[in-house]
């Protein structure tokens, strides 16, 4: 048996796409239904076996052995994507809310002579190829993020998400 459709945030029917609805199937089912909300975009498998899922408003890291979520980071919170190699190094503005098993703490100085927390986590993937795949697609998202920076939804309900270089 198919896991059920994946319908994007337009909810227009469109061809049948496994990776899609395995995609959003995890995204309904993980930490008890935290990011049933959230619209899957696209995913990964990082060269330890876990799986990195980009939806409208996060970038999730999980354990899919466990259905246990790794780490979480928000994409309005991305500062930075970068893939040397085979690594994707994702920095963002750290948050409380966080899960922060394995990510990363620094401290940095803003230009205002400020400190500020931020987090930093490398995705190991199996081939250069495939690291620089997910690092453009991420930073293609944050890029599109940053034109609704005041609401997020907006990423979801008014870009024609299939017309998306993702």
């Amino acid at each position: 048996m198919r896991p059920p459709r994946g319908f994007g945030p337009d909810r227009h029917l469109r061809i049948y796409d496994m990776e899609k609805a395995i995609g959003q199937g995890i995204l309904r089912t993980i930490d008890e239904h935290r990011y049933s909300n959230d619209w899957h975009l696209f995913h990964s498998i990082t060269s330890d076996e876990m799986l990195v899922i980009v939806s409208n408003k996060n970038v999730l890291l999980i354990n899919v052995k466990e259905r246990q979520m790794i780490w979480r980071i928000g994409l309005e919170d991305v500062i930075d994507v970068s893939n040397k190699s085979t690594t994707c190094v994702i920095d963002a503005k750290q948050r409380s809310n966080y899960y922060l098993s394995g990510l990363k703490t620094l401290l940095f100085t803003t230009e205002y002579g400020q400190s500020e927390s931020r987090v930093s986590q490398s995705l190991s993937f199996g081939s250069p190829s495939d690291a620089e795949w997910f690092s453009q697609r991420l930073h293609n998202i944050i890029l599109r993020i940053k034109v609704f920076v005041n609401d997020v939804d907006d990423l979801a309900f008014s870009v024609d998400v299939s017309s998306l270089d993702l």
